[in-house]
């Protein structure tokens, strides 16, 4: 089961609430995930604040934070 990213790992739904998702084309099942509740919510922008606050995002060269963002 897929989790969350927060905080720069994979971490589990406080609520353990969790949704199919599905293939629109032929309606098969991709996966199972969690689903994000408002604590989590509250949770990952509490620390995404953080990180910028602390400077190691808002430090970073736009280059930088342009190649994480795209996942290289």
């Amino acid at each position: 089961m897929q989790q969350l990213w927060m905080g720069g790992r994979w971490q589990s739904a406080r609520d353990g609430g969790t949704t199919t998702v599905v293939n629109p084309a032929d309606l098969t099942e991709l996966a199972e995930i969690q689903v994000a509740g408002v604590g989590d919510m509250e949770r990952a922008i509490g620390m995404a604040r953080s990180t910028f606050d602390d400077g190691v995002w808002r430090n970073q060269p736009p280059e930088k934070r342009a190649a994480v963002l795209r996942g290289a």
